[in-house]
């Protein structure tokens, strides 16, 4: 599901939304949102997106305990006034039997992608049913 955000600075948003946002709704049913997360459904595999601009790769810990996929990062960033200290963590259940052999990770343009391939038993098949 797309997030909607909404412009609070303008008189008439909350009029055209409230008469027409149900219209304007689109929804993506393979596309799922939590904030700065996406999940997408591939077919063989998910895709998890984590935006961390300004991060690198080193800063990210990605976990795998049992049946529990977790990401996480803390970044402190010292300057000559203040201490700023960002950090992040989610945790997604995995089918059983998943190894880290079978999920991939890349960082780039600010992006985090996990890729995490699904069990044979859990890929859905196409099948053609013959009309007669």
């Amino acid at each position: 599901m797309l997030t909607t955000r909404r412009n609070y600075n303008h008189p008439t948003t909350f009029l055209f939304d409230d008469l027409f946002g149900d219209l304007l709704a689109l929804e993506t049913p393979k596309i799922k949102s939590s904030g700065d997360v996406y999940v997408r459904d591939l077919g063989d595999a998910h895709e998890i997106s984590v935006a961390a601009p300004g991060l690198k790769k080193e800063d990210f810990k990605v976990n795998l305990e049992g049946t529990t996929l977790s990401v996480s990062y803390e970044r402190n960033k010292e300057d000559l006034r203040f201490l700023s200290k960002k950090s992040f963590s989610k945790s997604w259940q995995v089918s059983k039997g998943l190894t880290e052999k079978d999920i991939a990770a890349k960082y780039d343009a600010g992006v985090l992608v996990l890729t995490v391939k699904k069990p044979e038993s859990e890929i859905v098949k196409a099948h053609t049913i013959e009309v007669q």
